[in-house]
């Protein structure tokens, strides 16, 4: 009996000690396959702040030049205000949200055109509707009008590295990121 008991013994120690040692390569590492690009934009509201819109290039290439009106985004984070290009419809229910943003758009257009004009700059606002909820995300690209503007309009979007993968987009990092992008 007791030559049964100390191999019994034995294989219990070694797989308590196999099960509680750390496992550092059993952790998911996120891999990216392309590099993602963010743009940066003022998200308008109850309370003003910054905000990007990430993908890869051709992503966000192909999403802002389909701008015949506004570009439906949604928000990836939680934590932070990072946002990605929707494909598709939007939710039939949005209906009153929709006329929620189109009136705060009207009433706020001159003060953006405005501030496009006087830095001969895009200026990218991304609205959501206060009194419904917070479902819908809209971003506007404003361009200059004025005629000393025309060649900065003719300039492209600038893309910047996004170096995070969605697991990151809670982090203190893409707050920092977000709050470095000035327009």
């Amino acid at each position: 009996m007791k030559n049964f008991i100390k191999p019994l013994g034995l294989i219990a120690l070694v797989l308590v000690a196999l099960f509680s040692c750390d496992k550092k390569d059993s952790v998911p590492v996120e891999e990216q396959k392309e590099q993602m690009y963010a743009v940066n934009f003022q998200l308008e509201g109850a309370a003003s702040s910054k905000g990007v819109l990430v993908g890869t290039k051709p992503e966000l290439e192909k999403a802002l030049k389909q701008s015949d009106g506004p570009l439906v985004v949604k928000k990836v984070s939680k934590s932070n205000n990072v946002f990605e290009p929707v494909v598709g419809t939007t939710n039939p229910s949005f209906d009153q949200c929709w006329t929620e943003i189109h009136n705060y758009y009207e009433a706020h257009y001159a003060e953006w055109l405005q501030t496009a004009n006087q830095n001969c700059k895009k200026v990218m606002i991304c609205l959501t509707c206060p009194e419904a909820g917070e479902g819908l995300f809209v971003l506007y690209e404003i361009k200059p009008t004025a005629p000393k503007c025309l060649e900065a309009v003719l300039a492209d979007v600038v893309f910047s590295p996004f170096n995070f993968g969605k697991g990151q987009y809670e982090s203190g990092e893409v707050g920092k990121f977000i709050d470095s992008k000035t327009r």
